[in-house]
Formats: C-alpha cells, sequence, structure tokens
C-alpha cells in the first residue's frame, strides 16, 4: 500500500464530465514475473535511471541492459543523502524533517523499494535537495537521489516527455552554463528578432525619448557580459556606486510612487505567490540596496505614467537612468538585489516598450538567471524571482512561437523524468499557489513540444506520443485542481444568455490566470494535434477560446490582468463574430487603460487577421 503523499491515479476525465479516448492501440502490459521460484529483478539496489521510470533492473555494472539498450549513461546510487545546509528556513527541504515527523505513523504504508537499508523509516520521503547558489561548483557534488517521489501511476507515453526536464536537452542554452561557441555565433543567437512579422516595430509609440532605447540597450549588454563572464569565474561582490539624488524627487512623491507599488503592482508580480516575496519582502531588501530601490521607482513612476499619457514621463527616465547605473556597477556581484532589480526592469520594458526590444531585455535576463543557478526550487526571494520571470519568459513564447529562454529542464534540480518533476507540484508543496505555477509548467512544456513540430528530428510517432502524453497532463491538472482553483459557482462555464461569453468568476488573481493558462494551452494543443490522433469526450477549441475571453471579463482582479493580453490573443484569432471581436478589443483596451500595459499592438494585430483594420 502507498502512503497518502503519492499522487493519486488520476483518470483523463475532468470536472465537467468529458473523457479523453484516444483512438490508437493500446500500449504493451508491463512485463509479469512468471514462477513462484524466480527472484524480483526489481529492488532497491537497481540503478537510478531503471528507478526514476520505474522499470526493473537486471543490476549488471557497470551498465544495465536497459540503459545500454537506449543509449543511457547508467547512474548507481551513492547510498548517501546530503543536504544543504545554507538554505533558508522558510525552505521545503529544510522544513521536511518537521512534517515528516509529524506523519511518521502514516508513512509506515509506504513502498518499500525506496527504502534504504541503513536508513529508518522516518527519512524515506525526504524532500530532494534545493539548488545552491553558485553553480559552478555543482558538478563536484555527489548524485543527489530524485526518486523518492515519482508518481503512483504512470500514463504510458509519460516517459517521452523527460527531455523537457533532462539537462541533455536545448544545448544552446544547455547542461553547462555556456556552450561552445564562437563570439560571432553566440552575437547571432543573443540578437535574433522572434517577433512575428505582423507585430510592428512600434519605436514612437513605446519611447517618447530615444534615451530610454540606449538605457535600454546599456543594460542589455551589461547583463549579457556579466553572464557570460561568470560563466568562467566568479567575482566578489563590487563596491557600491553611490546613488545621485534623483532631481525633483521628494520624499513625499517617493512615498506615493511606494505606495502605488504595494498597492498594484506587487499584486501583479506575486500573483503566483502567496508568501507574497514582491510585497513584503522585496520593499525591506530595497532599504539596504539603491538599485533595488530606484528600480521599484522607476517600474512604479512608469506605471503611472502608462496610465495617464498625458503625464510627462521625465520621472520614470530619470529614476530609469540612475538605477541602470548603479546595476551595471554591482552586476558582477549577482547579489539578490541586483538580479531582483534586472527582473523589475524587464517588467517595465515588457509594459512599456516594443515587442522586439523586450524580447532582447527577456534574452539578457535569463541570461543572468542561468549564470546566478536561479530556478524555481531553491528557495526564498530568488525562488520569487525565478517564478515572476518565467511567466515573462512564457509570454516571450507565446510571442514568438518558440520554447522558453530559460528551458523547462533548468526550471528545477536534474531530475531525469517528467514524473519527478510533476511530483514535485502535486506532492511537495501544499498551497495552492504552487499549482498554479503548475500550469505555468504544462503551459512551457506545451510550447516547448508545439514549437519542434515539423523539424527535422521530430518524427510523427514521437510527435504524437509526447502530444498524447501532455495532452493527459492538462486533462489531469483540470480534474485535480483544489478548490481554490475552482470557480466561485459551479456549472457557470457554458454560454451566457445576455452575452457571447461564459461569465465564470474566481475568488482570487492565481485561479484567474492560472485556468486561463489551462485553456490557453489546451487551444493550442488542439491547434496542433497530430492528424493519426482522434480525441472523443473532449470539449473543442471554440470552447476553450470562449472561456479564455470569458475569464477575464469575468474576473476584474488587476494582477489577472497583466497575464491576460497573449490568451487574449490567441483565443481572439478564434472568434468570428462582430460582436464577439468587439468584446475582445475591449477587453485588450480596458486593461490598458487600468493596468498601463501596452496591447494596443496586439489589437491592431488582431483586426488585420480578422480584416477589420477598418473598423
Amino acid at each position: 500500500m502507498r502512503s497518502s503523499r503519492h499522487a493519486r491515479a488520476a483518470t483523463p476525465e475532468d470536472k465537467t464530465g468529458a473523457l479523453a479516448v484516444y483512438e490508437a492501440s493500446p500500449s504493451p502490459p508491463h512485463d509479469v514475473e512468471k514462477g513462484p521460484s524466480k527472484r524480483s529483478l526489481r529492488g532497491r539496489s537497481g540503478c537510478l535511471n531503471c528507478r526514476r521510470r520505474r522499470k526493473k533492473c537486471d543490476e549488471l555494472k557497470p551498465r544495465c541492459a536497459k540503459c545500454k539498450r537506449l543509449g543511457e549513461e547508467c547512474e548507481w546510487d551513492s547510498g548517501l543523502s546530503f543536504r544543504f545546509t545554507a538554505l533558508e528556513a522558510d525552505h521545503p527541504s529544510m522544513i521536511a524533517g518537521q512534517r515528516i515527523a509529524a506523519t511518521v505513523s502514516n508513512l509506515q504504508m509506504v513502498d518499500v523499494i525506496f527504502n534504504h537499508d541503513t536508513h529508518e523509516s522516518h527519512v524515506t520521503f525526504q524532500t530532494p535537495l534545493s539548488s545552491i547558489d553558485n553553480p559552478l561548483s555543482a558538478p563536484s557534488l555527489p548524485t543527489i537521489r530524485e526518486d523518492d517521489h515519482l508518481l503512483s501511476f504512470t500514463l504510458p507515453e509519460l516517459e517521452s516527455l523527460d527531455y523537457l526536464t533532462d539537462r541533455d536537452p536545448f544545448q544552446a542554452f544547455g547542461d553547462s552554463l555556456w556552450p561552445p561557441m564562437s563570439n560571432g555565433e553566440a552575437d547571432t543567437l543573443l540578437d535574433m528578432d522572434h517577433v512575428p512579422a505582423e507585430s510592428p516595430d512600434m519605436y514612437a509609440m513605446y519611447y517618447p525619448n530615444a534615451t530610454y532605447r540606449e538605457l535600454h540597450t546599456t543594460l542589455y549588454n551589461a547583463m549579457v557580459d556579466t553572464a557570460r563572464g561568470t560563466g568562467l569565474t566568479r567575482t566578489g561582490t563590487p563596491d557600491s556606486e553611490k546613488s545621485q539624488k534623483v532631481a525633483g524627487m521628494t520624499v513625499r512623491r517617493e512615498m506615493e510612487l511606494w505606495r502605488n507599488y504595494l498597492d498594484e503592482i506587487a499584486l501583479w508580480l506575486d500573483m503566483f505567490d502567496n508568501d507574497r516575496h514582491f510585497q513584503i519582502h522585496l520593499p525591506l531588501l530595497a532599504q539596504s540596496s539603491e538599485p533595488l530601490r530606484l528600480s521599484v521607482l522607476a517600474l512604479s513612476a512608469r506605471q503611472i505614467e502608462r496610465r495617464d499619457p498625458n503625464k510627462p514621463y521625465t520621472e520614470s527616465l530619470a529614476l530609469y537612468q540612475e538605477a541602470i547605473r548603479l546595476i551595471a556597477a554591482e552586476l558582477e556581484g549577482m547579489s539578490t538585489e541586483v538580479i531582483g532589480s534586472c527582473v523589475l526592469l524587464c517588467v517595465l520594458e515588457m509594459m512599456s516598450s516594443s515587442p522586439k526590444d523586450w524580447t532582447r531585455h527577456l534574452n539578457g535576463a535569463a541570461m543572468l538567471l542561468k549564470a546566478a543557478g536561479i530556478n524555481g526550487v531553491v528557495g526564498g526571494m530568488r525562488q520569487a524571482i525565478f517564478w515572476c520571470f518565467a511567466r515573462m519568459d512564457m509570454w516571450g513564447g507565446f510571442l514568438s512561437g518558440s520554447h522558453t529562454k530559460i528551458p523547462t529542464s533548468l526550471w528545477f534540480l536534474p531530475t531525469g523524468s517528467m514524473s519527478t518533476a510533476i511530483s514535485r507540484f502535486k506532492t511537495d508543496f501544499q498551497n495552492f499557489d504552487s499549482y498554479a505555477n503548475y500550469s505555468l509548467f504544462l503551459c512551457a512544456s506545451v510550447l516547448n513540444v508545439v514549437s519542434s513540430r515539423g523539424t527535422s528530428t521530430e518524427g510523427d510517432s514521437s510527435y504524437s506520443a509526447k502530444w498524447r502524453a501532455l495532452f493527459d497532463l492538462l486533462i489531469d491538472w483540470h480534474a485535480n485542481r483544489p478548490r481554490e482553483m475552482q470557480p466561485l459557482i459551479p456549472g457557470t462555464s457554458e454560454k451566457d444568455d445576455e452575452g457571447p461569453f461564459p461569465v465564470v468568476i474566481y475568488t482570487n488573481a492565481a485561479a484567474v490566470s492560472a485556468n486561463q493558462l489551462y485553456h490557453t494551452a489546451t487551444l493550442l494543443m488542439l491547434q496542433a494535434k497530430p492528424s493519426g490522433v482522434k480525441v472523443r469526450g473532449q470539449r473543442s477549441m471554440f470552447w476553450h477560446a470562449r472561456q479564455v475571453i470569458g475569464i477575464s471579463v469575468s474576473n476584474l482582479l488587476h494582477a489577472a490582468w497583466t497575464n491576460a493580453p497573449q490568451p487574449i490573443y490567441i483565443a481572439g484569432k478564434v472568434m468570428s463574430s462582430k460582436a464577439e471581436h468587439r468584446v475582445v478589443l475591449d477587453a485588450l483596451a480596458e486593461i490598458e487603460r487600468t493596468t498601463g500595459f501596452a496591447t494596443q499592438w496586439r489589437a491592431q494585430d488582431l483586426k488585420k487577421y480578422w480584416g477589420d483594420e477598418a473598423d
């Protein structure tokens, strides 16, 4: 019997009663041992690869038969477990022992194949380690066990998605910090413009002064140079530059900008974080960090200017300029404060710059986070910074139609299997904000899978297996949502009698955005469905598109609106009637008017796509 900490075996049936049925040959049954005298080959001393897959291992060393057949390196357990002692006190790994001690009696009912001979039962479910701050020292550490949180069920094609969590794929970004390439090749990679041709470069609209673009280039170059240099050596924290007083910035005005940040902007940044790091902890860090303080003020000032075009832009420009000067001076130290400053300015660029230039800033920030070893399980403020950036990274992927800047293989510690990564969301964390991040991870996985369709290395059968497995995971996400992620009034997802879109209300911004992500990801999957796969009992892409729009217009939580423009654009392309078009355009206009986030360029793209440019 298995512990309650294992994920429940979920059928691909969502709360609406829809059941996905694939018209394909059933998977071959697992091998069953015959004969009472034959010893089971599946035990605690098998190789780590077989344990991750929950397959039998013949235990031949140095390479078992299964790894030899699959052409994989055969890893063996050292029998030791390690806990990084520099983790913050509130990290899941540090509190795991307390949580397990309180429920030790329940952990008697576990699958003992994961026990060590020398360990007692209370350490069976020790939480996986967090990554260390310095990624350069990681290869020297012994191998860390990652197989204690495998799902208790295995989808037939789930192993086909392991490349999304393995460190081998996406060698352009690589398992090592920097892949071998010439400076010219790297410059070509970094300067690629992935923005679709139909998205115009609205330089004049988004840059009221050419200085903005010059400063943007300065910061981008500083991030790239620092990230490249970190791959070779790690320097100490440089001496802080002395901040110059921004002209016209009174104490009262600074308090007004802080209030706008706390009441409005921090809610966007903490949307998937119940601990509210950006609202509570980051302002405290800013008290002793001038780059961070000025970045907060610059973002707040620019957001106010974007909401009211009649306001002069000089205040945000002066703060932006001084923040970049101080960031460039302290960037080599890779401190939490300076990396947080770069991500805040990335939000500023996302809100008010052209798509082309914002994508370049996203590239630079992604390189910086990878160089600093920041991922989704590092804990504390750095973990909050990662998930905030991951949302922007995914919007960039939506925009470019390609995989995320930080590959999903770098979102966690090396896991080796998709089931292990999923189990982090299902068993390691108890708050519903983690389930919202799970939707983000699945959506990024959809981008990575769909964008590889049609490549020379992607065969039809391989893509079909990945598609089926990922589609099942999406259905499982929707079917097993915690109560906080479900609509306030069940059964309201059908068409509204008084409008073209349903009225679906949620109690929190995380639920609004996560469900919108689910419908957007499912819509993209249905649009990219392999021709040989038939799905019965599942809602149509038109239904999912209407859910995306309905969720946006039904919920007036500003925090969720900042993540809505790209899903609205994707869903809006499916709409056909003039009435639907009007609702979509009104929703985009309201988002820009209320939050300051630029959406007009996306509205123009939709009009062109619909053929409504004259309207």
